[in-house]
């Protein structure tokens, strides 16, 4: 490593008492660095999924219990279509994105008069398409735009 390379020259052309103990102390604390970058390169490795059949209405009603627990009087139960449907997917991934986007969309309903959403799924050229449709104010054009979202039509999600 290009450190370990400066630091052997600097400890060769290095005078004085003290230096092997100085060396010593800084290989050390860079061997310290040295794990705890592997470390944090370990967590944010992205995890291995774990893909099997799934049933969409499953981890949507498991989704929407989790948000319905945190949400409070506030809350306003989804308007379900749709979601017999079975998908190839790591569910507890599945499952954090739905709460995500379902999170989304009723944070983008509060101090309306009235509120409301929708999660259907259907087939489309063999694929399982998830909608999340609320009556938030949607995404700015612009906003859209500049975020390269692609299907930013109205309050669709």
């Amino acid at each position: 490593a290009p450190v370990g390379f400066y630091l052997r020259k600097a400890e060769e052309s290095a005078e004085g008492e003290g230096r092997p103990e100085a060396f010593a102390l800084v290989k050390q604390r860079l061997a310290q660095l040295d794990r705890l970058c592997r470390d944090l390169r370990d967590y944010y490795r992205t995890p291995a999924l774990s893909r099997r059949e799934v049933r969409l209405d499953t981890v949507v009603e498991s989704a929407i219990a989790d948000l319905a627990e945190g949400g409070g009087e506030s809350w306003v139960e989804p308007e379900l279509a749709g979601l017999g449907l079975s998908v190839a997917a790591d569910p507890q991934r599945l499952k954090q994105v739905l709460i995500n986007v379902l999170k989304n969309a009723w944070e983008s309903m509060q101090g309306l008069p009235v509120r409301g959403f929708r999660v259907g799924a259907s087939r489309e050229d063999g694929h399982v398409v998830i909608s999340i449709a609320d009556g938030g104010r949607g995404i700015p054009p612009a906003l859209a735009t500049e975020r390269g979202v692609l299907r930013a039509a109205g309050r669709t999600r």
